[in-house]
């Protein structure tokens, strides 16, 4: 199916995804790779907020043609100074990703950090894995 940044959102998305973490973790690698098939070695910081719209077919679609959902990922900016915007961000989440750099042991120690304000903003508590 088809993904690309998106400079707009016409429609509300079936499901919504954030991805949380501190700078420079791989936040928007993860996108860029997965979602769009590229890997780009250097790349700027994201400035508050990439929005990726995927567009897949139901896994459990049972009509011809097969329904077709929209999956928005929302790679948002992990710096300190955006910390106030995250709270729109996490509104109508199903489901978060928390990234960290595996050569950066304080990016680790943070998730706990970002897990407690995912659970603030969205009220309830979230599994994990």
């Amino acid at each position: 199916m088809s993904t690309k940044p998106l400079g707009s959102v016409s429609q509300p998305a079936d499901i919504k995804i954030i991805l949380l973490g501190d700078s420079a973790v791989g936040k928007s690698k993860l996108m860029e790779r997965f979602l769009l098939d590229d890997y780009v070695p250097h790349q700027q910081s994201t400035y508050a907020l990439t929005l990726y719209r995927h567009n897949a077919i139901h896994p459990k679609s049972t009509s011809n043609p097969p329904e077709k959902i929209a999956v928005d990922f929302w790679d948002t900016a992990g710096q300190e100074r955006f910390q106030s915007m995250h709270a729109s961000y996490y509104m109508g989440a199903h489901c978060c990703i928390l990234v960290f750099d595996v050569t950066r042991k304080i990016t680790y120690k943070n998730l706990d950090t970002w897990y407690e304000e995912l659970v603030q903003h969205r009220g309830i508590k979230v599994s994990g894995m």
